[in-house]
């Protein structure tokens, strides 16, 4: 009897907010928490103030959103941490057209299709958009 090894979690999942970044050792003091409407997948933040707000009008997010634009609270990933549900996130790529994680995407808890930035990075960009609720 042959066990097939566990796969190995996609690279995605290596980087903040899903892990810890390289060498933080301060504890995570989390001031804004927040879930999906069902609650599967929930994260927190520690900053009582983000970075910066903007509306963006790109193309992606309109089609992403199916809205004239989309609201984002920029963060810092690393104020940022994804508390319960990783497993539970499904991607869906407007570059590819398919279900993946192929930046620019969309993300959201597979159980009840809560999406958006309150979720997860998931635009090349140095800062994390997320609403802080």
């Amino acid at each position: 009897m042959s066990t097939s090894p566990s796969p190995s979690p996609p690279a995605w999942a290596s980087d903040p907010p899903y892990t810890l970044p390289p060498g933080e050792r301060a504890p995570f003091q989390p001031t804004w928490h927040g879930a999906c409407f069902c609650r599967t997948v929930q994260w927190a933040v520690r900053r009582e103030q983000p970075l910066d707000a903007k509306y963006c009008h790109c193309t992606d997010c309109q089609r992403l959103h199916g809205a004239p634009f989309q609201w984002a609270a920029i963060f810092r990933k690393t104020d940022v941490r994804l508390t319960r549900g990783v497993e539970a996130l499904e991607f869906f790529s407007s570059a590819t057209g398919k279900r993946e994680h192929a930046l620019p995407c969309k993300v959201y808890c597979r159980e009840c299709h809560t999406h958006g930035r309150p979720l997860i990075p998931s635009f090349r960009t140095p800062r994390f958009l997320a609403a802080p609720y």
